[in-house]
């Protein structure tokens, strides 16, 4: 049996950006699919022992930990190194990362802790940025547009999620002689079984037929088309409850959340909005479960985790018509014009009438998928560039 690879991972639970964080974990737990030889060493790179004590939660085998930005020396160590530096010509003792430790970094950044680190793998989850300027202040333009140049005028790999964003690569203005792969993610869950849903809609306050919005409160996941639909159906007469779950902020619009409160007030739609928070894991999955539908109104996805918990559980999809929505979910999805709050308003009311259900799939197959096009991709970087590729 060959070597076993070893990959550093950057990862940290990030309550601001969740997604990030469960890319990171449905990664792990796609890669315990793979026949064990195959199964790389995983090294959490974090500054925090919690985040490592959050992935051992998956199970995965192979799994140990390293804390990348304490590689500074004690004064011992430093006066070895000065003492014998002028006569090798380099540091003696180096703590930071080594490519004994780890032959590459995903998703990676640039930061002198990884120089010695001989292969970098990028990810970048969408380029909502070239399309949405205005969702983002200066410096953070700046700092993404530098980042891709950056990436685009190298040979490291970048990793996306679809075919759509990579057909979004190749219209920006960034140099590309850059290897693609495009890798979609599943999605691995955890148990839910102990979750009731009767309790839930007990604990919650909420009636048994409803549809639930599970994005982070930031102005691109487009919440205001989902009320605007629901004020369409009242003055209708006919009545829609929506479960909101995510954390309620967006440091790029700080005032977001509370113009979605005065809509929901103005529009006299309280009573039919369920605003929960960020809730437990669990208890959110089994409210998509026995939800009529998942609504997934983004302005702008790179492969959404909404839809892919959705596919996993066996949920209707009613999505804005994103291609990349499109090619998440082809014909079992129920699509409608992000800004056309009546057309969304009537396909939630055909749902009212008619339920929902979706033609059953094997998940467990997509997680192994995404498991294997990730190993075959590694393998090719870590033997490509050690043959001078």
């Amino acid at each position: 049996m060959g070597k076993r690879i070893s990959l550093g991972l950057l990862f940290t639970v990030n309550e601001g950006w969740i997604g990030g964080t469960y890319y990171i974990l449905n990664l792990i737990h796609a890669l315990g699919t793979l026949p064990d030889a195959e199964q790389p060493n995983l090294v959490i790179l974090s500054n925090r022992t919690a985040d490592y004590e959050v992935a051992q939660q998956t199970g995965y085998r192979y799994l140990q930990y390293r804390n990348p930005y304490q590689y500074k020396r004690n004064w011992l160590e430093a006066a070895v190194n000065k003492g014998l530096r002028m006569l090798l010509g380099n540091d003696v003792i180096d703590k930071r990362l080594s490519g004994k430790e780890v032959s590459a970094i995903f998703p990676a950044v640039d930061d002198a802790v990884f120089d010695q680190v001989p292969h970098k793998i990028y990810w970048m989850p969408d380029f909502q940025h070239c399309y949405y300027p205005q969702f983002f202040e200066a410096w953070e333009l700046a700092h993404r547009n530098q980042f891709l140049a950056k990436v685009g005028a190298g040979n490291s790999r970048l990793v996306l999620s679809s075919a759509a964003a990579a057909a979004d690569w190749a219209q920006t203005a960034f140099q590309k002689h850059c290897p693609v792969t495009v890798i979609p993610f599943a999605v691995t869950h955890p148990p839910i079984d102990g979750y009731a849903i009767e309790t839930l809609l007990q604990q919650f306050g909420l009636p048994a037929q409803y549809f639930i919005v599970c994005n982070q409160f930031w102005q691109h996941k487009n919440h205001m088309v989902v009320l605007q639909a629901i004020q369409a159906l009242q003055q209708a007469g006919v009545t829609c409850h929506v479960v909101f779950t995510g954390k309620p902020d967006d440091y790029r619009n700080p005032g977001y959340y509370n113009q979605l409160l005065a809509f929901i007030d103005a529009a006299g739609i309280a009573s039919q909005v369920h605003l929960l928070g960020l809730i437990d894991r669990g208890a959110q999955l089994c409210l998509m479960q026995h939800a009529v539908a998942v609504i997934q109104p983004s302005l702008f996805e790179g492969w959404s985790t909404v839809v892919e918990d959705a596919k996993a559980l066996g949920t209707a999809v009613i999505a804005s018509n994103l291609a990349v929505h499109q090619e998440q979910l082809g014909s079992n999805g129920t699509y409608f014009n992000a800004t056309d709050a009546e057309a969304l308003a009537e396909i939630i009311a055909t749902y009212l009438q008619q339920g929902s259900s979706v033609p059953p799939i094997d998940y467990s197959l997509h997680i192994q998928q995404f498991g294997k096009r990730f190993y075959s991709m590694l393998q090719q970087v870590v033997a490509g560039n050690e043959a001078g590729a």
